[in-house]
């Protein structure tokens, strides 16, 4: 398989795999709404059947009744709109690239400083050198003060886009592997990568305030006054929204995980495009794996942006890295180079 092989597959799987992000949303809300409903519908359940067919039972009551259908679809609607509301705040939090840059403790350096370091003036020559092969206009470029070796494109659009490094990258690589890894996160960035991670941890905090609609309605239950009833019927609804939301963010991680794993591999091979030279990225990815360098961040939010990432950022369940065995293999039996894409 050729790099334009590779990358046809990456973004085959990539469209895949969003729309399943929109049928999790969409079953979320619908879920959400369908078990609130049911609730009303609880006692027409005949108690001698089984808890699966108790289950089936209660669902078809629920949809085969005029009220409870319409008490499910406004529900899921409402919960829609909370999700989709916490999206957009997600979306709008991660949009510039330059806060997420400086979140990171991240230094903006650019040519003419009087103190820029042989390293940061190599780093901002190879930006301008690959940002032409790019065609594109150099991003603004970020050192991030930290020890590890990792990097970062983000930004709404690549008219905002930064690329940040950290200074254990400046300091490890040498300017082939450096390269390669700029390359890297500027095909994040033609490959408009940095705006789908902006979507994709946005869907997730949309899922995550299912959560927080739980803990509302729990609080609710345990510290106002009202009939033992109601506070059962309240904590059993606020357990069940809570149950849905942790699968709906567990699924989204996996997804989000699955998604990030593509998109590397689509700017490896979009680095290679622009660099003529896999060796250089592929060099730097044995500098990870042979010289025991550490890639994980110290920053309490790193697990947050784990995705935009270059490395692995911390030990997660969710990796969002392909195996850098797998990454070195693809990018040395690449059997051309294709043209720059515009």
């Amino acid at each position: 398989m050729d790099f334009r092989e590779h990358q046809d597959m990456a973004r085959r799987i990539s469209r895949r795999i969003w729309i399943a992000y929109l049928i999790l949303f969409v079953l979320t809300a619908v879920l959400t709404g369908l078990f609130i409903s049911s609730l009303f519908f609880i006692d027409d359940v005949p108690p001698d059947v089984g808890l699966l067919a108790g289950i089936w039972k209660l669902i078809l009551l629920t949809l085969s009744d005029d009220e409870g259908l319409t008490l499910t679809i406004t529900i899921a609607i409402v919960a829609m709109v909370i999700m989709g509301f916490s999206t957009l705040v997600g979306f709008f939090r991660n949009s510039n690239g330059h806060d997420v840059a400086r979140h990171f403790g991240g230094r903006l350096i650019s040519e003419g400083d009087p103190h820029l370091s042989i390293q940061e003036q190599r780093a901002l020559n190879i930006v301008a050198e690959l940002s032409l092969a790019a065609g594109m206009s150099p991003p603004a470029l970020y050192v991030i003060p930290e020890n590890t070796i990792n990097a970062f494109a983000a930004g709404r659009d690549r008219e905002h886009a930064v690329v940040a490094v950290t200074q254990g990258a400046l300091d490890n690589f040498n300017r082939e592997q450096l390269a390669g890894v700029i390359a890297h996160e500027l095909g994040h960035i033609v490959n408009e990568d940095i705006k789908l991670n902006i979507r994709l941890a946005a869907f997730v905090l949309g899922f995550t305030s299912l959560l927080f609609v739980a803990r509302m309605i729990f609080r609710q239950a345990v510290f106002r006054r009202s009939h033992v009833f109601v506070k059962i019927v309240l904590l059993f609804i606020s357990a069940g929204i809570a149950v849905i939301g942790l699968l709906s963010v567990l699924s989204g991680r996996i997804l989000q995980s699955m998604m990030s794993r593509q998109r590397e591999y689509l700017a490896d091979a979009t680095a290679v495009q622009f660099t003529r030279h896999p060796q250089g990225l592929a060099g730097a990815l044995r500098v990870i794996r042979d010289g025991g360098k550490s890639t994980l961040m110290n920053h309490p939010e790193a697990a947050e942006y784990s995705h935009a990432f270059l490395f692995k950022v911390n030990h997660s369940l969710f990796d969002t890295h392909p195996p850098i065995d797998e990454r070195i293999r693809r990018l040395e039996t690449r059997r051309d180079y294709g043209e720059t894409p515009t």
